[in-house]
């Protein structure tokens, strides 16, 4: 279920994170089956067909996010392991590590591409050069 609320919280697509959740829990289980919505995953889990046996339901809360950096390490790191090249706890340590990493951009890399972003916008629009201090400035809020 962490590697599914990880990727849900860096940015990944729903069908993305079922898929890829389904598949680590085939290791596990025979049966398994992911439904997210908006702030819960759904997971059902059964070692037999989910017809003959009456699977186990799981709630999981989850928070959506992008964090595309942390997104690209996780889909290694599920890669690794779906590949057998990584055993689960050498997983779950190096989750944990991807979850604690440092944002890649500072304070003022991210604030400088902010101004050039805001800037750059109002000539494509059709603004006139007045619109491009202030839209600079307003892109900080």
């Amino acid at each position: 279920m962490a590697f599914g609320q990880a990727a849900y919280a860096y940015g990944s697509m729903v069908p993305e994170v079922e898929e890829m959740t389904e598949q680590i829990l085939k290791w596990k289980f025979p049966v398994a089956k992911v439904s997210l919505s908006n702030a819960e995953m759904f997971v059902s889990v059964a070692n037999h067909s989910l017809q003959e046996v009456l699977p186990q339901t799981f709630m999981y809360e989850i928070a959506g996010g992008c964090h595309l950096n942390r997104l690209s390490l996780l889909v290694e790191l599920a890669k690794d392991f779906h590949g057998n090249k990584v055993p689960i706890n050498v997983c779950f340590r190096r989750l944990d590590e991807i979850h604690c990493s440092p944002h890649p951009f500072n304070f003022v890399s991210q604030a400088a591409a902010f101004i050039m972003v805001g800037a750059g916008l109002p000539p494509v629009l059709g603004g006139s050069w007045y619109d491009i201090p202030i839209s600079a400035v307003a892109s900080l809020a």
